[in-house]
């Protein structure tokens, strides 16, 4: 059995071993009557599922479908966040995961908030109350999930010159939400909801720079854990960062930062399972136009994707710079058939910032 087959394996066994009877949880699940079925190969499924959509992390996605397979079936509420850096695909993967589940299970709801810019009720701004009423109305069995992105923007402490926390009064918030103690907070029943955080931290780097000095280790994002000697939860608390919120957190994780296989990889998926490249030759396809890449054109814009440093989001730049609708209209206005972009060295692919192309 493959190492896949086998984590996949003992991560069902797992699961299934938390299923102890607990007086709590079975009059949760008496008194809720949940009516989505959970298939038996739920686990294997999903992980088909994100292997072909999602490239790598690994770990996350079985952190994540965990997760989400502990509260479908069992109700227990597992709140999980997900740490890495701009672009590694920490969105993309929740939202691929809720897009298979919400087209099998219509008992679920999901939905998605960017709480970077959130305040406390009654204060100033996007404040709790207006921006996370999301299921106002929760029906009996149903399930509800929340993905909060960008959460590192709150947790960060940001203290003004007296010393107070500006953060403090939301994250006092968010920990009730996150946690389910408040029933009705923002007109919501939060003890039925499954939080899932997400962010960059990229201000935790400092601390990364700090406990790597104490421990004299080398230093690379996506292995903190590993060259600090120190946990994701325990740079937190290092970092400032409440305890009393991080502890709401059952499980926190990384994603990896993505290297130059991983672009690869993402430029060679086909178009129904999004691969963005396959997309625009179909879109140029379907007006006439035939897009050609060379010997060596894939190689060269991952390279560019990962010394731009922005993640899977710089592929998108970069296939907007040489596929976007300006040279759509371009190529048509000049009646060209083809487009090819070339990946030789002498041709230089990259000059002046821009793709070299050729024309016919």
């Amino acid at each position: 059995m493959s190492d896949l087959g086998t984590g996949l394996k003992e991560l069902a066994d797992d699961i299934d071993d938390l299923s102890i009877p607990d007086p709590e949880t079975d009059s949760l699940k008496k008194a809720l009557k949940f009516e989505t079925v959970i298939p038996n190969t739920f686990v294997q499924d999903m992980m088909r599922y994100l292997n072909r959509r999602v490239i790598g992390q690994e770990e996350a996605k079985m952190v994540l479908i965990g997760t989400l397979y502990q509260y479908l079936k069992y109700g227990d509420r597992s709140p999980l966040l997900l740490i890495g850096g701009t672009g590694c695909g920490k969105t993309h993967l929740i939202r691929t995961a809720m897009s298979w589940i919400e087209a099998k299970m219509p008992t679920v709801h999901f939905a998605s908030r960017n709480v970077s810019r959130l305040t406390a009720s009654g204060w100033s701004g996007e404040d709790f109350d207006s921006e996370l009423c999301i299921f106002p109305t929760m029906r009996p069995g149903h399930h509800y999930i929340i993905h909060m992105d960008e959460i590192d923007k709150l947790m960060q402490p940001l203290h003004n010159a007296q010393g107070d926390d500006h953060n403090a009064a939301t994250c006092g918030q968010l920990m009730n939400a996150i946690s389910g103690e408040d029933q009705r907070l923002a007109g919501m029943d939060w003890s039925r909801v499954l939080v899932i955080a997400t962010g960059a931290f990229e201000w935790l780097e400092g601390e990364r720079v700090k406990a790597a000095m104490d421990n004299k280790s080398p230093i690379g994002f996506g292995e903190m854990a590993k060259d600090t000697k120190l946990t994701e939860r325990e740079l937190l608390e290092r970092a400032g960062v409440m305890k009393e919120l991080l502890g709401r957190f059952s499980c926190i994780t990384h994603l990896d930062t993505l290297g130059e296989q991983a672009m690869m990889d993402i430029l060679c998926l086909p178009a129904s399972e999004g691969g963005l490249l396959e997309q625009k030759r179909d879109l140029y396809r379907q007006e006439g136009i035939r897009v050609v890449l060379e010997t060596g054109a894939r190689e060269r814009i991952a390279a560019r994707a990962v010394k731009d440093a922005h993640g899977a989001r710089s592929i998108s730049t970069i296939l907007h710079e040489l596929l976007g609708p300006g040279q759509l209209v371009n190529l048509k206005l000049m009646g060209r058939k083809t487009f090819r972009i070339t990946g030789k060295e002498g041709e230089h692919v990259f000059k002046d910032g821009n793709m070299g192309i050729s024309r016919r």
